[in-house]
């Protein structure tokens, strides 16, 4: 049987990791901004020597097999810089990000700001290239490195594993692929367009 300091104790734990959960959210927020103004963020530098990628990365089909829609789909993290009671109540899309970083960096800016004050997504970062991926792993972020890959090779595998209901464009905030239409996310999206 549970004392009323028991139920006291619980309700103040709660109250202090929410205060705390808003706060290191702040913190983690200034930190990616900061990272933002780096120029030389997206620098990716590593040696592969004489060894060289594929032109495309391989893709199995593995979505179109009876099992894999018996398949659990992958949590998608919220990132460290939002705060929310319930992450998972919240939809899944994907943001699709090409290879340059010149022409996302501000979009991206914008859509962490408003994610930080109003989650209204989980968000899976579609990388062309590997440049962003250390970013959004520093973050907390889901990510996938899709190369030159069209947007609909990768749709139906994205939604099959991960839930994903929409792929947007971080440039633009264009509704590249859909699998529904909430509202809410669509009414984010285009806040970010107009600004």
């Amino acid at each position: 049987m549970r004392r009323p300091t028991d139920i006291a104790l619980l309700n103040r734990l709660a109250r202090e990791n929410r205060q705390m959960g808003q706060r290191l959210a702040q913190l983690e927020l200034r930190d990616l901004l900061s990272d933002l103004d780096n120029p030389s963020l997206f620098e990716l530098r590593i040696d592969f020597g004489a060894e060289r990628p594929p032109a495309q990365p391989f893709w199995p089909v593995t979505h179109a097999t009876p099992l894999a829609r018996r398949l659990a789909e992958l949590d998608v993290p919220l990132g460290k810089i939002a705060w929310a009671e319930d992450p998972r109540a919240l939809p899944v899309i994907g943001i699709h990000v090409p290879g340059t970083p010149e022409g996302w960096r501000d979009p991206l800016r914008d859509l962490m700001k408003q994610h930080h004050l109003k989650p209204f997504a989980r968000f899976i970062f579609l990388c062309a290239s590997l440049r962003p991926v250390p970013f959004f792993g520093r973050y907390g972020f889901a990510y996938d490195h899709v190369g030159d890959l069209a947007v609909a090779t990768i749709a139906d595998r994205l939604s099959c594993r991960f839930g994903i209901r929409q792929i947007r464009d971080i440039v633009t905030g264009e509704k590249v692929w859909s699998a529904a239409e909430p509202a809410e996310m669509t009414d984010s999206f285009h806040n970010l367009a107009d600004n």
